[in-house]
This record gives C-alpha cells, sequence and structure tokens, in this order.
C-alpha cells in the first residue's frame, strides 16, 4: 500500500512523516513547534525506508 510522507528539515536533521498515519498531525505540529520546517519534497512510497531514499535520491540530484 503506497502511503504519503512528508519531510521535515532542521539544520541538517531531516525526519519524515507518514501523513497516512493515526497522530501524523499532532506529530507535524510538535516539530514545527520545535523549528523544524516542511520540505517541498512529498513523495509516495510503500514505506519509510523507500520514501527516504527516495528523498535522498532527489535532493543529491538537485546538487
Amino acid at each position: 500500500m503506497t502511503k504519503k510522507f512528508i519531510f521535515l528539515i532542521k539544520n541538517k536533521v531531516v525526519t519524515q512523516v507518514c501523513q497516512d498515519e493515526e497522530y501524523s498531525e499532532e506529530i507535524t505540529e510538535q516539530l514545527l513547534r520545535q523549528g523544524f520546517y516542511i520540505s517541498h519534497h512529498h513523495i509516495y512510497a510503500d514505506n519509510d525506508r523507500k520514501a527516504m531514499a527516495k528523498y535522498d535520491e532527489i535532493q543529491s540530484a538537485g546538487k
């Protein structure tokens, strides 16, 4: 099953949040309060490992 992942960034820390999970809104809100910002890249993937790999691929292509 494909899920939507967003990525939150603060300095060099990147964390992902699956938007299809039950508490994703609360988690995202807490991270934003801690100074994270939402990346422009949103990815659909089967799991968190594939989502992060795709994010890393996109970031590498942009350099």
